[in-house]
């Protein structure tokens, strides 16, 4: 395999700057009356990033790593490696959630692959992820630049992940 990347024969990564996937994974709310003037609390703000392979080689895992500066010091933010697929000539998907974000911040992430022999790669180019929230104070909201988009080459096939629900209308009382 010389000249070829031995972990990654094919690969897409997408960062998901929305709170679906906390969203997802949350089990429903209870119905309840709303009082007047009560809003309902917003889900957590995160950002996921999604990656996939086509097929593997010998791989063990992958680190996620964050930094607020695009030129770094970039730190791990696993606390353990995301486990790989060793071997497999099919495609694997995987995601991180970062929950500990400030939502006035900007982030920036890459993913580094781990062999079976311990070799680390830079598996990923550097994501930037803008900030969710506007600064205290700012007028407006963030707009994202051409570098905003949070995009690697696209995958080798249409992407496994599920498109976000639509949000449910608000239904109006009865008047019976």
């Amino acid at each position: 395999m010389k000249g070829r990347h031995p972990l990654l024969l094919g690969a897409g990564l997408a960062l998901a700057l929305s709170t679906l996937a906390a969203a997802q994974d949350a089990p429903p709310a209870p119905a309840a009356s709303p009082s007047p003037g009560a809003r309902p609390s917003p889900a957590p703000l995160v950002n996921t990033l999604k990656w996939s392979t086509a097929s593997e080689v010998e791989n063990f895992g992958y680190d996620v790593y964050r930094a607020e500066k695009e030129d770094g010091p970039y730190v791990r933010i696993n606390p353990q490696p995301i486990p790989g697929a060793t071997t497999v000539d099919e495609p694997s998907f995987y995601q991180y959630v970062d929950a500990d974000i400030d939502p006035a911040k900007g982030y920036f992430y890459y993913v580094e692959s781990i062999s079976l022999k311990g070799v680390r790669e830079k598996f990923t180019p550097v994501i930037k992820a803008p900030p969710k929230r506007p600064l205290p104070g700012a007028s407006g909201s963030p707009s994202p630049s051409p570098s905003a988009t949070p995009s690697a080459s696209p995958p080798a096939s249409p992407s496994p992940w599920p498109s976000a629900p639509p949000s449910p209308s608000p239904v109006p009382p009865s008047g019976d």
